[in-house]
């Protein structure tokens, strides 16, 4: 057994980005025995099946720290990348974002960060060049899985929060817009024009 709690983390700072995602996509509504159980598969990479209750309850025991979230807290560059801010996003950047979100920020969350960290340089005049949103996003997520989630974790929460404001004071480029006023002179009931009197 104290092999098995070896290879098990003891905290969300040794847990990547990748094992994160997969944490995610675990269905909590079959019960806290199958999401306690996948966890500890995630986290050792072992099959669970094979261990008695009393071995598997000692690693939940000393993996209840992931019944909480990572922290909130995150590093604005990592790989030599630099977090853009978010008001500095183009259009097509925060649609590709949105799209993310919707189907699953937590799951999507290495494509996510995969859009907001760039490459930068300084142009001749000394100002902040962003690298553009020409690559594949796939791939650059790719390279952030082995990341700390706890490098990262927080820019999800932060992002959230920018897209709420962002809905809000824009509501109107997303809401359907108002059915076509009826012409002037016609009745709504029968589409005949209305009498003159």
């Amino acid at each position: 057994m104290k092999k098995l709690n070896n290879k098990l983390p003891s905290s969300w700072k040794e847990v990547t980005l990748e094992e994160w995602t997969e944490i995610a996509k675990i269905d909590k509504e079959q019960g806290a025995i199958h999401y306690n159980s996948e966890v500890i598969s995630i986290l050792t990479d072992i099959d669970v099946d094979e261990l008695d209750i009393e071995e598997l309850q000692e690693l939940v025991d000393s993996c209840k720290w992931s019944t909480s979230e990572p922290s909130k807290n995150y590093k604005h560059e990592v790989e030599g990348m630099k977090l853009k801010a978010f008001n500095k996003l183009t259009l097509y950047e925060y649609i590709d974002l949105d799209y993310f979100c919707i189907q699953g920020y937590l799951i999507n969350l290495p494509y996510i960060l995969a859009i907001l960290y760039r490459q930068t340089k300084e142009n001749e005049w000394g100002e902040v060049v962003w690298e553009p949103y020409e690559y594949d996003c796939k791939e650059r997520a790719e390279k952030l899985l082995d990341l700390p989630i706890t490098d990262v974790y927080g820019v999800i929460k932060d992002f959230l929060k920018f897209r709420e404001q962002f809905l809000n004071t824009y509501i109107n480029l997303f809401e359907d817009p108002l059915p076509p006023e009826p012409e002037e002179g016609y009745d709504d009931e029968d589409d005949e024009p209305a009498q003159k009197r």
